[in-house]
């Protein structure tokens, strides 16, 4: 055992040091490298005996725990309550609950509410709360899973498609979990039905027809104003007398009503379809997030289909009665057909995608542990990313098509809350759609809703100052709430995208139509970050650039229509000084380039997607890199919403490409500097260097200041440092690991912490190293050249990280 705890303790610690290394950027093979053979060695020890062995849980799970199940869960409360699971001993014995938990479909250790000294006798319930007991929702496509104090899987259940009429509950007789009314913290009912001997071996929810009949086409917004329907499709030889069914939606308020059922005589030929119609067999409409539910005449669920957004064409089974549902075309009544991936007709002129055809998927296998992603934006080399489920924020770059996060970054990024939920560790978090950068190196999110009052739009700019800070979860810095300044739209229709622009770039070029004139950034002294915040609203297209003030205050200073029905992505390209708005597939994922030149109506240019790029993919991110390869282009990126995987994209596109647009660059216009207007600088207002990645020009420091900085001693021998406020030093030239530059110094203090941790991760490395060498030969051998590179790697960076500490001290020191 001593020698098998030899083996996994090296293997951790060799985990820990890749972790290190990739942090520091060592080349992509060694990274490769020191992954491949942790994963040896891990795999070598797991064969060696069982990995609950090595923990020391031999009798981890008490016996007594599989006696606890998920009872009952409510995921949607018609009432507006709670979600909730219930939780039943069904043995003989008293169980403690203590230390248990649950999770939905992510594992996420920062959403645990462990339960605390919850005790649960024979044949009670026990009730888990959302925002008490779990903090998160559940959704239509989900699951919960019950764990232990040790973290053993208890229990879980799975389900999809849409929520329950009520709940998903354990029947008392057969212990399976299905459709019921919801008993919460009481044990569960059985039905008459139930309780009757007919009924006794049948499901009293599930009709005889189940399968034989079921859902067979969808549509839920016709394009040319028809109705909405649902068509079903007779699975069997013989006619079915379908008289007094019927189809509800998703909305609890919506009940079976006698005037729209089925007539009586009506049947279904083998073979054949029937259509309910809108305001012929139901009396609502079918929405984007929406499901449709088939029952026989005796209320029994028959078979349902829900779907998170319109089709655009329509739900179809292919082939009829027993394929996957599909995008399809329209065929009311009719054998469904494949609908060929074909361009909406959209009343725009567009011109070929000025670069490759080529579109390559970076993550075919998950890199980032966020699901839905959504913005995008560059700053100092790197890429900044969102999601919209969590407000989570993630930096990277990418190397040779893989992904390299930043320091103080791994895949589940930064979670950013509301300032309102600074102290709510229940918050669910902003629905943040899209993000920017400025100069300064802060973060601002694009906010469409709060994500635990999914129902209201509130369209919200946050802001995190220091994205760099060593922390899991952050509370915005600033927040302005523009709901009231953009139109009035659907909950999920509002803010969608966001980029900053400096004022350098727009000035003179921007159409300023509250002060009917090309913009002068003289009028708005006030102004945050001395630029301008577009955004852009998805539910009509509009671009709309804002002012911000320092105390929240917000002002729309123009409106751009972009000629499409849709927003979802923008990206300033400085290069060339356009922006970039584009739409989703809802509009064939077309990319507006957007030319600003002084007058009302800016030059706007209509590109199709890459040949390759599927434009049914819900495209919610993109950003143009900055650098041009040697064959003159630069990197395109798309983030997918939706998924977690296959979500991230490449192609690229000509660094020249105005030509191709027949566009010629404008550059901002210079306009004289009111210097009587300059506000001094507040103490949040700093110049945001990120840790060892940024050198911060001085001309731009004297202008956030207002003053002019001590001129540096030129005179000087070098290498030397100099301090030019109590906050930032100047390292000037001569050292060899440190650039020039103006630095923070207390990021030179926190580089100097991490790396006197690094350097003993490292020493513990090679020292693991050697013990698995003498402890395990076989394994040493079998990973020879790996194990001497990694030992070698080690060590370089134990050499590199000491002369980089030793040039901190003295340029702390002032010398």
């Amino acid at each position: 055992m001593n020698k098998l705890l030899a083996v996994i303790l090296a293997t951790s610690l060799i985990f820990g040091a890749n972790e290190s290394f990739a942090n520091e950027e060592i080349e992509k093979e060694n990274t490769n490298d020191i992954q491949q053979i942790a994963e040896n060695l891990e795999e070598s020890a797991t064969d060696l005996e069982n990995a609950r062995l090595l923990a020391g849980n031999e009798s981890n799970t008490n016996q007594y725990d599989t006696n606890i199940v998920i009872n009952e869960i409510m995921t949607k409360d018609p009432n507006k309550g709670p979600d909730y699971v219930e939780l039943f001993n069904k043995g003989n014995e008293v169980v403690d609950l203590t230390g248990w938990y649950i999770f939905d479909d992510e594992d996420r250790s920062d959403k645990v509410i462990k339960l605390d000294g919850v005790v649960l006798n024979p044949g009670e319930v026990f009730v888990l709360e959302e925002n008490n007991h779990f903090a998160f929702g559940l959704g239509k496509d989900d699951q919960v899973r019950l764990f232990n104090a040790n973290g053993d899987l208890i229990d879980s259940y799975v389900w999809s498609g849409s929520h329950p009429k009520e709940v998903f509950a354990r029947n008392p007789l057969t212990g399976q979990m299905e459709e019921a009314k919801a008993s919460k913290g009481k044990i569960n009912p059985v039905s008459k039905k139930e309780e009757s001997p007919k009924e006794e071996n049948s499901e009293s929810s599930q009709s005889p027809y189940k399968n034989n009949v079921v859902i067979n086409e969808i549509e839920s917004k016709d394009p040319s104003g028809g109705n909405d329907y649902a068509e079903i499709y007779n699975n069997t030889d013989k006619a079915i007398d379908i008289s007094g069914w019927y189809i509800l939606d998703n909305d609890p308020k919506h009940k079976k009503d006698p005037a729209y059922l089925v007539k009586e005589g009506t049947s279904v030929p083998a073979k054949g379809f029937f259509v309910f119609e809108e305001n012929v067999d139901f009396n609502f409409g079918l929405g984007g997030d929406d499901e449709v539910n088939l029952y026989d005449k005796d209320d029994k669920l028959v078979d349902k289909f829900a779907w998170k957004n319109h089709a655009n064409g329509t739900y179809a089974r292919i082939p009829d009665g027993r394929g996957d549902f599909v995008d399809g075309k329209a065929t009311k009544g009719k054998s469904n057909a494949i609908q060929e991936q074909t361009e909406k007709e959209i009343n725009v002129e567009t011109i070929n995608w000025p670069g490759i055809d080529e579109v390559k998927v970076l993550d075919e296998t998950s890199i980032f542990d966020l699901k839905d992603l959504s913005g995008l934006d560059s700053h100092d080399g790197w890429i900044y990313g969102v999601n919209n489920k969590e407000g989570r924020f993630v930096i990277f770059k990418v190397v040779n098509d893989q992904v390299i996060f930043a320091p103080v970054f791994d895949n589940k990024g930064k979670a950013v809350k509301f300032i309102k939920d600074a102290n709510n560790p229940k918050a669910i978090g902003p629905d943040s759609e899209g993000i920017t950068v400025d100069s300064k190196g802060r973060v601002y999110l694009a906010v469409e809703r709060d994500n635990g009052e999914k129902n209201i739009n509130k369209n919200m700019i946050l802001q995190v100052a220091d994205p760099f800070k060593d922390k899991k979860e952050m509370v915005a810095d600033k927040e302005w709430n523009i709901t009231n300044l953009l139109p009035d739209v659907g909950a999920n229709l509002g803010m969608e995208t966001i980029e900053w622009v400096s004022f350098d770039n727009l000035n003179g070029l921007l159409y300023d139509q509250k002060n009917n004139k090309a913009l002068d950034k003289n009028d708005y002294p006030n102004a945050y970050a001395n630029g301008i915040f577009f955004v852009g609203l998805e539910a009509n297209g509009h671009v709309y650039a804002l002012v911000l003030e320092e105390d929240g205050k917000a002002e729309v200073i123009s409106e751009i229509e972009t000629g499409l029905g849709g927003v979802m992505s923008m990206d300033f390209d400085l290069e060339n000084n356009v922006l970039w708005a584009n739409a989703d597939n809802d509009y064939n994922n077309i990319h507006n380039i957007i030319q600003f030149n002084g007058s009302k109506i800016p030059k706007i240019v209509h590109v199709k997607a890459p040949k390759d790029m599927n434009i049914d993919l819900n495209n919610e991110g993109f950003m143009i890199d900055p650098e041009v390869s040697k064959d003159g282009l630069r990197p395109t990126y798309w983030f997918m919403d939706g998924k977690n995987s296959k979500a991230f994209r490449k192609s690229a596109i000509k660094a020249d490409y105005l030509k191709e647009l027949g566009l010629t660059k404008l550059s901002g216009k210079e306009s004289p500097i009111n210097k009587e207007s300059k506000k001094p600088a507040t103490e949040d207002e700093q110049i945001l260097i990120p840790p060892f990645t940024t050198i911060t020009d001085k001309e731009e420091i004297e202008n956030h200041y207002s003053k002019e900085f001590p001129k540096i001693s030129s005179s000087r021998k070098e290498p030397y440092a100099e301090k030019i406020t109590e906050e930032i030093i100047y390292v000037s030239k001569g050292y060899n690991t440190i650039k020039e530059g103006y630095y923070y110094k207390k990021d030179l203090v926190a580089k100097s912490n991490k790396l006197k941790k690094s350097v003993e991760k490292n020493r513990i490395t090679a020292k693991a190293i050697e013990i698995l060498k003498d402890l395990t030969p076989n394994i040493a051998a079998k990973n020879k050249e790996k194990i001497a590179k990694l030992l070698e790697t080690s060590l370089k960076l134990q050499e590199k990280g000491q002369k980089t500490l030793q040039e901190i001290d003295l340029i702390l020191a002032g010398k």
